[in-house]
């Protein structure tokens, strides 16, 4: 533990805080890669794969970075630990605030909407054909009744 450690413990280290930001989604992102070029040989569809990382890939990357979140402040790896804020919350904080905050995600949305566009543009010529929105949205519309039942 370094000095800046002891006088802030709540403080994380930069290169901690770009593994926990970027290290799952690369990990989620390699899985989905593996299992939708395999199910796509197969026949199946790429969304299919999608639906397939979540809970095989997401929640237990999830789950440990809320145990090892945990296990830093509290000293024993618990996910009750994890959450250290606890308040009571008013009506306020339950109907106004949701209210709000869907209201500002929408105004956002609008204003960053060309931005997406563009990096979409830019970037989809990098990805594999059966890897951009409008192939696995293809590909869910194309696929026989029974891979659509487990995929929507």
């Amino acid at each position: 533990m370094t000095a800046r450690d002891k006088k802030d413990p709540d403080r994380l280290s930069v290169p901690l805080m770009f593994a926990l930001h970027l290290l799952p989604g690369i990990i989620i992102g390699a899985v989905f890669y593996f299992l939708a070029w395999h199910s796509i040989q197969r026949g199946l569809t790429g969304y299919l794969a999608l639906l397939i990382t979540i809970p095989l890939c997401l929640v237990p990357l999830e789950l440990g970075v809320l145990l090892l979140w945990s296990g830093r402040f509290t000293g024993r790896g618990s996910l009750l630990g994890a959450v250290r804020y606890r308040r009571q919350g008013s009506v306020v904080d339950y109907v106004a605030l949701p209210i709000v905050l869907f209201l500002c995600c929408g105004a956002v949305s609008v204003f960053i909407s060309p931005v997406s566009q563009s990096l979409g543009a830019q970037l989809s010529p990098w990805l594999p054909s059966w890897a951009t929105q409008q192939a696995l949205l293809n590909g869910m519309a194309t696929c026989p009744p029974t891979q659509r039942f487990f995929t929507q």
